[in-house]
């Protein structure tokens, strides 16, 4: 399988989760006259919730692993791109947000028509960098993307905290 195959599985076992957990939470009570839902059952619905689980932990482990041992064509493994994808993601947010600022800035106060405006910072250097960040953020992620479809995910086996996925102790 594919990363970004399990990629895409973590979130429907994510979803199938939510669900089961949902009708479990909504059959939990009932009226002692009407008795319980004859169509839902409890103890099903929970072995396949632990079950789910287990399947989740286990997919979230091989998808961790594989993003810490698999080594992109930019050189850094996969976990290392996301952080710096989540970095520069958060200063691109950053810079847009001043140079916004900076915009709104100088118009409201041009207003005074008596006082002449200046900025601290340069316009034309922020936007410059705003464009150097937004390559290198489409760069990243364009590495990423490759390798979560060229990378295989890593077998699991670590049989310490299968045990624990599994409802031992």
């Amino acid at each position: 399988m594919k990363l970004a195959e399990a990629l895409a599985l973590r979130k429907e076992l994510e979803a199938d989760i939510q669900r089961i957990y949902a009708q479990i939470t909504e059959n939990l009570t009932y009226l002692e006259e009407d008795g319980p839902d004859s169509e839902f059952d409890m103890d099903d619905a929970f072995v396949e919730l632990i079950d789910r689980h287990a399947d989740l932990g286990i997919l979230i482990y091989q998808i961790n692993k594989t993003n810490n041992q698999t080594v992109l064509d930019m050189g850094l493994t996969v976990m290392e791109a996301i952080v710096l994808r989540d970095s520069l993601s958060k200063k691109l947010a950053l810079y847009t947000s001043i140079r916004s600022s900076l915009s709104y800035g100088a118009r409201s106060r041009s207003r005074e028509d008596d006082l002449k405006v200046v900025t601290a910072l340069s316009k034309k250097e922020l936007d410059q960098e705003i464009a150097v960040i937004q390559e290198e953020l489409k760069r990243v992620d364009l590495a990423l993307q490759e390798g979560n479809w060229t990378h295989d995910l890593v077998e699991f086996s670590n049989e310490r905290l299968d045990s624990y996925l599994m409802g031992g102790n």
